[in-house]
């Protein structure tokens, strides 16, 4: 019975309703599918564990999550890692440096990842 009421509305709708009903669906399925795939980039596996972070330097947790996050696509670029490989890197000792200028502290040091025998130069601010 309420099939019968909206086939009726649409066909006496005019052209420009059914062709708003109709992108409002293609929008709304495009939103959807950008979703799944925005949260599904953001579920990328976690290659790297830097053990002393904490201990080399004062920046919060989120700066260690993301400097992770961006040595491992480095090395996913180079190396062909599957999903379930964690390797262990360190700050080099003594490599921790900071800058501040005009309120902005800039942070340098070295990651070193033995196992790969990789080393990256890291600069945040």
């Amino acid at each position: 019975m309420k099939y019968g009421k909206v086939k009726n509305f649409f066909d006496s709708s005019p052209i420009e309703i059914k062709v708003a009903v109709f992108l409002f669906f293609v929008l709304a399925i495009a939103a959807v599918v950008l979703a799944v795939i925005f949260i599904n980039q953001g579920g990328e596996p976690q290659h790297v564990d830097i053990t002393n972070f904490s201990d080399a330097t004062d920046a919060p947790e989120p700066y260690k999550k993301r400097t992770q996050e961006l040595i491992g696509m480095l090395i996913g670029k180079n190396e062909n890692i599957s999903d379930d490989v964690l390797y262990g890197a360190v700050i080099r000792d003594g490599s921790y440096s900071e800058d501040i200028e005009k309120n902005m502290t800039t942070a340098h040091f070295f990651v070193d990842i033995e196992e790969l025998r990789y080393s990256f130069e890291v600069t945040m601010s």
